[in-house]
């Protein structure tokens, strides 16, 4: 009788640490959550508008993009990472979508006309709003030429997770978001240094966020996360 309660009990183990194994070992993604915007988001969205207004020098695009960033409050924040590879290069270009410096170049674009410039000071006049959708964090920092960023960030389970990378504009940069096991979580690869990752953890864990340098200089960005 002993024997068969050992045995029961060896097996009850054995099937409670299969059990924990396949969890560890599943994506830690859920698929079937729906991932709404957050103010994360919202950033990616005003970084569109701004590269659109400044390729067309249409002001009311800028004025829009700036309006969309002023919605959002950004706590500048420092955030270990890891770096590959890469060299050192030298530039003079790179360009910045804040705020202040879309409102001046909308300002140039409108000239004398006087709905567009009163759209600029009533934008102007706006204080950030608060967080839409949860703390919003920022973390200014350069990836080399030809190198790979790597950040391991935790995020909680059944909520949304949102990854934002801003670059200067001067080169390509990936995105790539894997879990603790190394799956592949998410990855924006469109060709500029503007990325968004947005999904939803099934618990909460850590993540691996890679930012790679396609380019031959290096690229100054800022990390957004919610």
């Amino acid at each position: 009788m002993k024997i068969i309660k050992n045995n029961i009990a060896v097996f009850s183990i054995s099937a409670l640490m299969l059990a924990s194994s396949a969890v560890s070992a599943g994506m830690n993604v859920d698929t079937e959550a729906k991932v709404d915007a957050g103010a994360v988001s919202q950033l990616n969205t005003a970084a569109n508008l701004a590269v659109l207004g400044l390729a067309q020098e249409d002001a009311l695009l800028l004025i829009s993009a700036a309006k969309l960033r002023k919605g959002v409050a950004v706590t500048q924040v420092q955030t270990a990472k890891t770096s590959e590879g890469g060299q050192d290069s030298k530039k003079e270009s790179g360009q910045s979508l804040s705020a202040s410096e879309l409102l001046e170049r909308a300002t140039e674009l409108a000239g004398d006309n006087a709905g567009l410039l009163a759209l600029i000071e009533d934008v102007r006049d706006i204080k950030a709003r608060g967080r839409i959708g949860g703390a919003i964090s920022g973390h200014d920092d350069r990836v080399r030429a030809d190198s790979v960023d790597t950040y391991r960030m935790k995020f909680k389970g059944n909520r949304r997770a949102e990854v934002f990378v801003e670059g200067d504009g001067d080169t390509d940069l990936d995105l790539y978001i894997y879990d603790e096991d190394g799956n592949s979580i998410c990855s924006d690869t469109d060709g500029t240094d503007t990325m968004l990752c947005r999904w939803t953890p099934s618990w909460t864990g850590e993540f691996r966020v890679r930012i790679k340098n396609l380019g031959d200089v290096y690229n100054d960005y800022t990390l957004y996360t919610n």
